[in-house]
């Protein structure tokens, strides 16, 4: 038997490698005067009444697991599709009244301060399917001048109180020192 000489790599070597990638500010051609990082988390989020001021009535708050890590509120500003009983959330007609579409502002907390997201989603109430798309439109502390993109996906929890996903993108901020 010919067995090839393998190294094995050490499992703390290769989780830090991959925290390293996952925490690492991205590369390639980016403005000088920011800093991006990679955005790698898990979000669950759950429907809130408590302090809901949406006009459509649809809130949640929920918990980020990753970078960045923290808290998250969502406040719907906009529902589309079945839930206002429109036949179909895009024209022509395409899509069942069971999938909506919304619009709202997410907040991330975390402990190096607050991102502000302006959230446009579409969600498959039958088949517990949504996707994001959240926009960076300000921060707080150290997020203070972000920018950058964000996408979320995932599902509804199995009791159908809330969500359930991935989160993944990229937010900027300016180098210290630099302002715009």
């Amino acid at each position: 038997m010919n067995r090839r000489n393998t190294k094995r790599i050490p499992i703390a070597a290769m989780a830090t490698t991959l925290a390293l990638l996952f925490l690492a500010p991205s590369v390639g051609a980016q403005d000088p005067l920011t800093h991006c990082f990679r955005v790698h988390a898990r979000i669950h989020a759950l429907f809130s009444t408590a302090g809901c001021a949406s006009p459509v009535g649809l809130c949640t708050a929920g918990t980020l697991t990753g970078f960045p890590g923290g808290t998250t509120r969502f406040v719907a500003l906009g529902l589309g599709g079945g839930a206002v009983g429109e036949a179909s959330i895009v024209t022509p007609p395409a899509e069942p009244g069971t999938t909506w579409s919304y619009r709202g502002d997410l907040v991330y907390s975390t402990p190096l301060g607050d991102v502000m997201l302006e959230d446009v989603g579409v969600l498959d109430t039958v088949g517990g399917t949504y996707t994001e798309l959240q926009r960076v439109v300000s921060g707080t502390g150290s997020f203070e001048g972000a920018t950058g993109d964000v996408f979320s996906y995932g599902h509804t929890t199995p009791a159908g109180d809330g969500f359930d996903g991935a989160v993944r993108g990229e937010i900027c901020v300016p180098r210290r020192g630099h302002h715009r």
